[in-house]
């Protein structure tokens, strides 16, 4: 299946049967888009576990340097680095398979105000032991 159409966003907001994105994953709804494409919240059917799915439209697909990247992003791991499944891609598109990850986005914590001091330094903390 190629990447979402309005009608399967239609067909997921009334709860009608989402189709599936390489034939296990079932989209659910949409967390997100930006410049590459949109991230959906679906189920591994397979696994029967929520995963985060990025469609990114055939047009935006450099499928070398897309391949390459993959590679590099299944290589890490790290408590601090969403875990990458599985990516693809056909004549559509391509598409990552993520670790699905809950909480508030940094826009969301911004919206609610300054950040303490205590929790700027904790981020930053983070990012670099991640990096």
């Amino acid at each position: 299946m190629g990447p979402i159409t309005a009608a399967t966003e239609e067909r997921t907001a009334g709860r009608e049967a989402a189709p599936l994105v390489l034939e296990r994953y079932r989209l659910h709804r949409r967390l997100g888009a930006g410049a590459f494409g949109t991230v959906w919240l679906a189920r591994d059917e397979r696994l029967e576990r929520e995963v985060a799915v990025k469609l990114v439209p055939r047009e935006r697909v450099n499928e070398g340097r897309f391949e390459r990247e993959a590679r590099a992003a299944a290589r890490l791991a790290h408590p601090g680095i969403v875990t990458l499944y599985e990516a693809a891609v056909d004549d559509e598109g391509a598409y990552l398979v993520s670790e699905l990850v809950r909480g508030k986005t940094l826009a969301e914590l911004l919206t609610a105000g300054r950040l303490s001091d205590r929790d700027i330094v904790s981020v930053g903390i983070a990012l670099c032991d991640a990096l």
